[in-house]
């Protein structure tokens, strides 16, 4: 396997768990509206942290929904247009990062070791985005030796 084949993979893969991320963030929070007691791991804390508070700190459902949503709204915009900027795709990993900062915080707080998954996983997906951005960095560095100019960061014509 090529280089730029090594990192249009390692780039998709990054996009990918960023995707999964934030569509089990969305359905976690449906879950948390419906008051069912599931919860997946794999997903950003912090529009659930901030729809717990929003709900029984201080009464507001409506403005914990638009916040959340917003941030959701923030990864699905990073995640569509690191489709051909890799920028994008380092926006994902401040916001992801400080998303594992928030619920770190969070976890140390309630003191309770439930959160360990939570924390698993976060490192899972920060993981796959630092790699992610990093693969970016040489696809696009490989782009600008052979004389390409912009380019599809996932290595393919399709969607990633």
């Amino acid at each position: 396997m090529e280089q730029r084949d090594k990192a249009a993979l390692a780039y998709k893969k990054a996009r990918n768990n960023l995707l999964v991320m934030t569509i089990l963030t969305v359905v976690n929070m449906v879950l948390m509206l419906t008051n069912l007691s599931i919860n997946f791991s794999f997903s950003a804390s912090t529009p659930q942290i901030v729809l717990a508070f929003s709900i029984f700190v201080f009464e507001n459902l409506l403005g914990g929904i638009i916040i959340s949503v917003i941030i959701i709204g923030l990864f699905l915009l990073c995640w569509h247009m690191s489709k051909k900027n890799n920028g994008w795709l380092i926006a994902a990993l401040v916001l992801f990062s400080i998303d594992t900062l928030i619920l770190l915080l969070f976890a140390l707080d309630i003191a309770d070791t439930s959160f360990l998954f939570e924390i698993a996983f976060h490192a899972w997906v920060l993981y796959y985005l630092i790699t992610g951005v990093k693969a970016g960095a040489k696809l696009k560095n490989i782009t600008e030796a052979d004389g390409f100019g912009m380019m599809d960061m996932s290595g393919d014509d399709g969607e990633a």
